[in-house]
């Protein structure tokens, strides 16, 4: 497990950690809580939806979005980020495909959507297709919270659990944006 480590540390584009003084952070593995990815800070969607209902959502991003699960032969000497009790090494290619997180993510009302699991979503572009057949897809939970983010109100908060470059998944269900929304406002 991770020692408490200064808060907050900033990832940098080439997955090392410093402290807010600039400082270049290197003892001891850190717990994902404590790393602040810039592109990746708290952000609020207004999504509108065919019926002319705008709905603000709150949107947070879990570290499985620039991390990969940590192998101990692969990454030994590498700095841990855990995520709970999880270990996980910081992820290039995560960490550069994360940066068309917000945008996949704020075109949500045109982009598939499916049913990853009984609690989960999974949503892609259909036409951005790496050369591998893979496509870049984001897989996260919506819920029923309310606040306000600098003065605007949302009543939703959508959590990215991860995202990554996979083959196309929908195999599933698929659901448009307003279906997740009328079937988080009927529990």
């Amino acid at each position: 497990m991770p020692l408490p480590t200064p808060r907050p540390l900033i990832l940098s584009p080439l997955g090392q950690f410093y402290r807010e003084d600039g400082l270049h952070f290197s003892g001891g593995n850190v717990d994902d809580v404590d790393v602040h990815v810039p592109h990746l800070g708290e952000n609020l969607v207004s999504y509108t939806l065919p019926e002319g209902d705008v709905h603000h959502v709150r949107v947070v991003f879990a570290s499985h979005c620039w991390t990969r699960s940590f192998d101990p032969i692969r990454d030994e000497g590498r700095l841990i980020v855990y995520d709970h009790k999880r270990p996980r090494v910081f992820c290039p290619i995560r960490y550069n495909a994360s940066f068309g997180l917000v945008e996949l993510l704020g075109g949500l009302t045109h982009h598939l959507i499916y049913n990853a699991s009984d609690r989960n979503y999974g949503a892609y572009n259909a036409a951005v297709k790496t050369a591998s057949g893979d496509y870049y897809t984001a897989f996260f939970t919506i819920k029923r919270e309310r606040g306000s983010i600098n003065g605007q109100r949302f009543r939703f908060e959508m959590r990215v659990e991860s995202a990554y470059l996979d083959p196309q998944l929908g195999r599933n269900r698929r659901v448009s944006l307003a279906g997740v929304f009328a079937k988080i406002d009927r529990k």
